[in-house]
């Protein structure tokens, strides 16, 4: 069986956004209240996408539900860019909580402080010189908390 090729582009849309963000289909999943089979058949193209989950997918990730749909456009829609250190600060805090969860990791005040430090370390620099672009910033946060990750296991 042949499926159209909107299908196809739809499908290879939604496993571009959940590997940019870096999320197995499992984690995936569970950040959209879905069953991984669900998301096993969205990706693979089998199952028609309906429009409420693209703009699920569009809300929760921050990606632009045009691009989702048509393929037009950019992945990411363009995030404010924290104005301030202060809220840089908090938004890595608030990342990495959500990665924590994502992960299924214990969430305890010394990891989340930890890998805050951290990321907000590698972060900081970079906002300060060229107030990166959304999409470069989850980029260096996905690269941090993989770091992380590893570092962790050591």
């Amino acid at each position: 069986m042949t499926l159209p090729k909107e299908m196809e582009s739809i499908a290879e849309r939604i496993r571009k956004i959940r590997k940019a963000v870096g999320l197995t289909q499992e984690e995936f999943a569970r950040r959209l209240g879905k069953s991984l089979i669900t998301i096993q058949r969205w990706e693979s193209g089998r199952y028609n996408v309906p429009d409420s989950a693209l703009r699920l997918i569009a809300k929760e990730f921050g990606a632009n539900y045009e691009w989702l749909k048509t393929g037009q456009g950019s992945m990411f829609e363009p995030a404010p860019i924290p104005a301030t250190e202060e809220k840089l600060y908090e938004w890595v805090v608030r990342e990495v909580i959500r990665f924590l969860k994502d992960k299924g990791e214990p969430i305890t005040y010394r990891k989340v402080y930890r890998l805050s430090e951290l990321v907000f370390k590698k972060i900081k620099p970079l906002w300060e010189k060229e107030r990166l672009e959304s999409q470069k910033m989850w980029e260096e946060l996905s690269q941090s908390l993989s770091f992380y990750k590893t570092f962790e296991e050591e």
